[in-house]
């Protein structure tokens, strides 16, 4: 890269340097500046490809394969995740109307007064 590039790029990806870094980070030589931000990308990406494998469908799928799973296991997990689905729309459904009578109850108060 020419110096002109390097500057470009540094200037391009200037964001990524943490605050607290920035300081020390102005007083490098530009083809040191350069370096760190790559690194600071690269940690970036490892740090997205860390949380795209810890997503739950993602630990779920390495699971069974790790587990090698039968076809009558993973049947089993979906049932126990419709009856999660289930439980949980009911639950939402009850806290909205507990929510519900509370602003009524509280209408009725305003409209009292």
């Amino acid at each position: 890269m020419s110096n002109e590039q390097m500057e470009q790029f540094v200037a391009e990806h200037l964001s990524i340097v943490p605050r607290n870094w920035r300081s020390r980070f102005d007083a490098l030589p530009l083809d040191k500046k350069v370096s760190k931000i790559h690194f600071y990308i690269d940690m970036q990406q490892m740090k997205a490809n860390a949380m795209e494998r810890n997503k739950l469908e993602n630990r779920v799928k390495e699971l069974f394969i790790k587990r090698n799973a039968t076809t009558e296991e993973v049947v089993k997990v979906i049932d126990m995740c419709k009856e999660y689905i289930q439980s949980t729309k009911e639950q939402e459904i009850t806290k909205l109307q507990d929510e519900i009578e509370r602003l009524t109850h509280l209408k009725n108060a305003l409209e009292a007064n």
